[in-house]
């Protein structure tokens, strides 16, 4: 059986899978975050003091599921939100904590099955990622952190600067406001009303870039697609700061196959399965590794690039329940 972790709304790529494991006739359940306390489950989970195994049973539409039965996993989402079930938001912070502690259970519990992605990939360190990439042969930008002016001062290069962790966003005034990559303005933090330390902040050289390169990569074979968005002011720093109204031109793209090594290289040793990775392809001739989300989207490669990796998902579970 094939086992799809996911979650209610904003999941289109979900939906898509299905319709593949469907049109195959595939043995397959999904349970979505929200199913665990919307009453749509019913969720055991018991200790074997014998073997010293959590095991876990799952009633869906009266039909049950054990641990055994399981044989293949695609861990895609966990929940939406949780704002539903307290008004207080450190309680939900409470609730959040205690359901991801119980994801990450699962991967043990379930170590038997072949997982396309597991809940411990969503602990990534960008950090560490850009290191692990250095190590496989990846190019990377300079990067530096730092809490203080005299460091900046010292760069040459044009820098910008994004988030450490992952990005966020807010809503004010019915407008949703998201912290993407920004260029640093050195005469603002150069300005005498501005101290010299600040928060411990990221920042990288500015790649000068012909295209960015937006790859997904699914166990061992990598699709990807050229985003043109330098010629956009809104979205020249960082494409995902997307322009509704005059979208950047998308295309198939064929990586060098010494780049795409180098990617199987950096996946195989970080131990991730499946991913969205970020390139740059630099007026210089380098390609740039920016950064790997392991819950990325395909839906935008499969559509520009043709590849239709909804398709090939399914393809892959099915093929791995055995």
């Amino acid at each position: 059986m094939i086992l799809i972790l996911s979650r209610e709304i904003e999941e289109s790529l979900t939906c898509r899978v299905i319709d593949y494991l469907e049109n195959y006739s595939a043995n397959y359940i999904r349970i979505n975050g929200e199913d665990l306390f919307n009453e749509k489950v019913i969720f055991d989970y018991a200790l074997n003091r014998e073997t010293a195994l959590w095991e876990l049973e799952i009633t869906i539409n009266n039909r049950k599921i054990i641990s055994k039965d399981i044989n293949c996993i695609w861990f895609r989402r966990s929940f939406f939100q949780l704002s539903s079930l307290s008004e207080h938001p450190v309680i939900n912070d409470f609730l959040k904590n205690e359901l991801n502690i119980l994801y990450s259970n699962f991967q043990h519990a379930l170590s038997h099955a072949f997982w396309i992605n597991k809940p411990s990939d969503l602990s990534i360190n960008k950090l560490n990622m850009l290191k692990k990439a250095c190590e496989n042969g990846l190019t990377v930008p300079k990067s530096y952190i730092t809490n203080h002016q005299t460091t900046l001062n010292r760069i040459n290069d044009e820098i910008i600067t994004k988030p450490i962790s992952e990005s966020f966003s807010i809503v004010e005034n019915n407008v949703r406001k998201t912290a993407f990559t920004a260029q640093v303005d050195r005469n603002i933090v150069k300005a005498e009303n501005y101290t010299d330390f600040f928060f411990p902040s990221f920042f990288q050289q500015k790649i000068e870039k012909q295209y960015e390169i937006r790859s997904f990569y699914l166990c061992g074979d990598i699709f990807s697609i050229a985003i043109f968005s330098q010629n956009d002011t809104r979205t020249a720093l960082d494409f995902r700061n997307y322009n509704e109204k005059k979208p950047n031109r998308n295309s198939k793209y064929q990586l060098p196959k010494k780049v795409e090594e180098s990617i199987r290289k950096f996946m195989i040793d970080i131990d991730i399965n499946c991913g969205s990775i970020d390139l740059v392809k630099a007026k210089d001739g380098n390609y740039y590794f920016l950064e790997l989300n392991p819950v990325g989207q395909a839906g935008v490669v499969s559509r520009f690039g043709h590849y239709n990796l909804e398709k090939k998902i399914a393809l892959k579970l099915i093929e791995n329940d055995k």
